[in-house]
């Protein structure tokens, strides 16, 4: 397939080698003499070590040893890839595809729509909870009885979009008390919310790119995120909290103990990679081209 297509180079996600045919590919990309280059397929926001339940293991990192090139969006990420022995020379960083403006104008271009503007009357705030894999050490049960309270909270329509790659745990959902919105996209949703409450998924970058209130629902998991380091969210320790912060939020949703200072530091650390503004886009394009076999 290389040889036929004449491939000067071949880019991945940041894949486990083992997954599909991956580990075929990059045995004859070597043989050939072929760059590789894995490309982040998230963003990557967490600040301690062991995110996920069962990533203790030293082995976690042994895929990236295999590529010639590895883009990450952010310096979080290249730090943690080189204290784990990841060789520095072969990690760049050069922001996120997935939300900077550019991408995000044509995303929203071709987004087929498929919500109503308005399902609620307007002395009713909407808000939507994102939820995250259960894997990143969060605590069910409680996010269960969350989800109990929100439902009895006057004055809200607040809905769930479970994880978009929940699959066995999408069960967990089937009888909850609050609506259901796998089916819509998450963008969508951010567009239609007046509140929008997230536990570890990326997804917030979102409302706070649109400048909707972010509530961090920090007492649902054990990790920790740039996004409370860097201040910009609304940190949520308890049930208490929770009914505080939708209490205000109800009275007014533009006061919120955060900073648009704080806000923007994280965006361009999570997006343009530290560099305000930068193209993005065409810093990826840039590296590929310039890495591909001559």
């Amino acid at each position: 397939m290389i040889k036929q297509t004449d491939a000067k180079v071949l880019c991945f996600d940041h894949v486990k080698p083992k997954r599909y045919i991956v580990n075929i590919l990059l045995q004859a990309a070597n043989e050939q003499s072929v760059p590789t280059i894995a490309l982040p397929h998230g963003v990557y926001l967490y600040t301690n070590q062991f995110v996920r339940i069962g990533s203790e293991e030293d082995s976690r990192y042994d895929k990236y040893h295999r590529f010639d090139h590895i883009i990450t969006q952010n310096e979080l990420h290249r730090e943690e890839l080189c204290k784990e022995g990841v060789d520095r020379n072969k990690i760049f960083v050069l922001g996120s595809v997935r939300y900077c403006n550019e991408w995000m104008t044509q995303y929203k271009k071709i987004l087929p729509r498929t919500m109503a503007v308005n399902t609620c009357g307007s002395d009713v705030l909407k808000a939507v909870f994102m939820t995250t894999r259960f894997a990143y050490r969060i605590d069910k049960e409680r996010m269960l009885r969350t989800f109990e309270l929100l439902s009895g909270t006057e004055g809200f329509e607040t809905v769930v979009k479970p994880h978009t790659r929940s699959g066995k745990e999408a069960k967990v959902y089937d009888n909850m008390p609050l609506a259901n919105v796998a089916d819509f996209s998450s963008v969508e949703l951010c567009e239609w919310a007046d509140v929008v409450m997230v536990i570890g998924s990326s997804i917030l970058i979102e409302p706070l790119k649109q400048g909707k209130p972010f509530l961090y629902l920090k007492y649902l998991q054990e990790n920790t995120t740039q996004y409370e380091d860097l201040g910009a969210c609304w940190t949520i320790n308890g049930e208490t909290e929770l009914k505080e912060a939708l209490v205000s939020l109800r009275n007014d949703t533009t006061k919120v103990p955060y900073t648009d200072e704080g806000v923007n530091r994280f965006l361009c650390e999570i997006i343009y990679g530290g560099q305000r503004e930068r193209d993005v886009l065409g810093d990826y394009e840039s590296f590929i081209v310039s890495h591909a076999r001559k």
